[in-house]
């Protein structure tokens, strides 16, 4: 039922702005040859635009009763975009907008990185509608901080985590799942899962200014020596011919630009 009232609202709100007879603004844009009329309602252009507002006040009105308003920088063009985002109504409940869970990885990412956690084949990999996970953001660089310390801080006892990271200088991305519960007070340890098929490094108290997350024997370190992962390169991926397929093309270190750590959890059914 409210969807319906705010339709009818909608069409009769867009029926008074397209209706030009009670109009009392006129806006001139542009120059000549371009030059072109807009014409408006005063009420609309002042209660949905701070700048219209201002120039309306110190605009007068002519012997009609109509005020006038010279843009002549704007094309018309920009301006008829313009005029529309201005008089557009906003009603409630109409667009919901989602923000992107990633500002490293997509969608698609996310259901290449679920179909190898839950090792699916290529016939039965996840598409990023069927993914059966949520990714909950528990850290990013680029809001958090990038000091190792944040990480073993903010992660501490998150099992099921996802870490990716952007290299400085190139467009790659690099990361690793972990399975188990990252563990801060825990002292340096050579963890594998049951399988066997994962290894980290849990790093204790005294080098955690300068280790972040630590996957395999330096298949993905996060390292620093100036207390932010930013600011130098003392990250490593060592993942050049371990694998199947290659990781990177080099064993150089690197320094990252962001980081995120997601924990992936099964969606309610």
């Amino acid at each position: 039922m409210s969807f319906r009232f705010f339709d009818k609202l909608s069409q009769d709100f867009t029926g008074l702005l397209d209706d030009k007879e009670d109009c009392n603004v006129i806006i001139e844009v542009d120059q000549n040859p371009n030059k072109k009329l807009f014409l408006a309602h005063s009420n609309v252009l002042r209660y949905r635009s701070s700048y219209f507002r201002a120039e309306l006040v110190n605009t007068h009105k002519n012997e009609d009763n109509v005020k006038t308003l010279i843009e002549p920088h704007i094309s018309f063009q920009i301006f008829d975009i313009i005029l529309k985002i201005v008089t557009t109504p906003k009603l409630p409940n109409r667009i919901v907008v989602k923000e992107p869970f990633s500002t490293i990885i997509t969608d698609e990412h996310a259901a290449e990185i679920t179909s190898w956690i839950d090792r699916k084949g290529t016939a039965s990999a996840y598409s990023p509608r069927s993914i059966p996970y949520n990714f909950q953001l528990i850290l990013r660089g680029s809001r958090d901080g990038f000091h190792p310390q944040t990480f073993w801080n903010m992660c501490h006892s998150h099992a099921n985590t996802v870490v990716v990271l952007k290299v400085a200088g190139t467009d790659e991305i690099l990361g690793g799942y972990n399975p188990l519960a990252w563990d801060k007070k825990a002292k340096k340890r050579y963890i594998q899962t049951r399988d066997k098929e994962m290894a980290l490094i849990y790093c204790d108290e005294i080098v955690q200014h300068k280790y972040g997350p630590y996957f395999g024997n330096c298949y993905l370190m996060m390292r620093t020596e100036a207390s932010d992962f930013t600011k130098d390169k003392g990250s490593w991926c060592n993942g050049s011919s371990l694998f199947e397929m290659p990781i990177r093309t080099t064993s150089e270190r690197f320094s990252i630009t962001d980081y995120e750590v997601f924990k992936v959890v099964h969606r309610r059914t």
